[in-house]
């Protein structure tokens, strides 16, 4: 038998390995440019690129990697839809809160001042009228009016008002200051129903469907009850002042807030537009009477000026809030998030235009 000599051997082995060495190298070199290229990439947040998957030798890890970049791009949605939910979240809270201090510390000062001052009788009204009227803020029209004026935040900026919503603020601005004698117990009894209605509201939309109808017929009826009790002369006193009460809110109440929520960073529309007076305002001065006998004899006057200033309010609130929006916002560029988002959207089609 005749052996092949060990270099017929050896020397064609030698290149098959040297071969597949070098093949093992060069796909090694490929792998490792193409992970680093996703790296950089991704650590750019750069997610449009894409491996081909077509070839036969890079196919597999071609398609590993275009699925790395899927789970890091998805991931990265996920993260910045969950910023922009938490940044529009706060701007809301920002504007309601911003709104809502001012509001509440003027009406609170205009109130306690005609009461310690005045004796709680300025040109008719009381402390009662002032401080239950201007703290509540019509929800409805604020939303109606921020819906064709304003932006999300401040849209969403009626969350932060709801807090004002029922006698519970008038009750403890006037047990603070030792106007009114109101145990903690009926503040909390006051404030409970509103957080359960919340929370219902929001969890079952049949209970929110069953119930909100029913606040103008329980505003008819305390209506009925107060003007039971009153005369005809108080009723017109009343209206009449009622008058005052809603152009205090208007022009005195209204352009502190504007000043406050404009060196805050604001346009001012969002306290333009809240300030107005709920109707389920007139339900507070008989509230507080039944907690607080020495108010009695003033609620059926107070609600009587509430139920006027809550007309005169509805009327002039969007007819300001559009005067402004001319005045102070139209032509400028919108820097909210939602407008810097129209503007980003804008930019990008005029690029594709050309």
């Amino acid at each position: 038998m005749n052996m092949l000599p060990w270099p017929q051997i050896a020397i064609p082995a030698g290149v098959l390995v040297l071969v597949a060495l070098l093949a093992v190298l060069l796909t090694r070199h490929r792998i490792l440019k193409k992970v680093t290229y996703m790296l950089d990439a991704l650590e750019d947040k750069e997610t449009n690129f894409r491996f081909d998957e077509g070839g036969l030798g890079s196919r597999k890890i071609n398609r590993t990697l275009n699925r790395i970049r899927t789970i890091f791009q998805k991931e990265t949605a996920d993260i910045r839809e969950q910023e922009e939910y938490y940044g529009q979240m706060l701007d809301k809270a920002k504007t309601g809160i911003v709104v809502l201090i001012p509001k509440l510390v003027v009406a609170a000062a205009l109130g306690l001042g005609v009461a310690y001052f005045f004796n709680d009788n300025f040109l008719g009204l009381s402390s009662v009228s002032i401080i239950g009227g201007i703290t509540f803020c019509n929800m409805a029209l604020y939303t109606g009016i921020m819906g064709e004026f304003g932006d999300e935040s401040e849209q969403g900026a009626v969350g932060i008002l709801f807090f004002t919503a029922g006698p519970a603020v008038t009750m403890i601005i006037l047990g603070v200051s030792g106007l009114a004698n109101i145990p903690v117990g009926t503040i909390i009894g006051s404030i409970l129903p509103l957080v359960i209605g919340m929370v219902l509201g929001n969890l079952f939309p049949f209970i929110k469907n069953l119930l909100v109808p029913g606040a103008n017929p329980a505003i008819a009826v305390i209506g009925f009850q107060l003007g039971a009790s009153m005369s005809l002369s108080s009723f017109i006193t009343g209206g009449i002042s009622g008058i005052l009460l809603g152009l205090i809110t208007l022009f005195i109440v209204g352009p502190i807030t504007f000043a406050f929520e404009r060196l805050c960073g604001g346009n001012g529309k969002a306290a333009v537009a809240c300030s107005t007076i709920a109707g389920t305002a007139m339900t507070t001065p008989v509230a507080l009477a039944e907690v607080a006998p020495r108010y009695a004899e003033l609620a059926p006057t107070a609600y009587a000026q509430i139920a006027t200033a809550v007309i005169i309010t509805a009327i002039m609130a969007p007819i300001l809030t559009g005067w402004v929006d001319k005045k102070f916002c139209h032509g400028k560029e919108d820097l909210s998030p939602a407008g810097v988002e129209a503007i980003e959207e804008a930019v990008a089609t005029d690029i594709d235009g050309e």
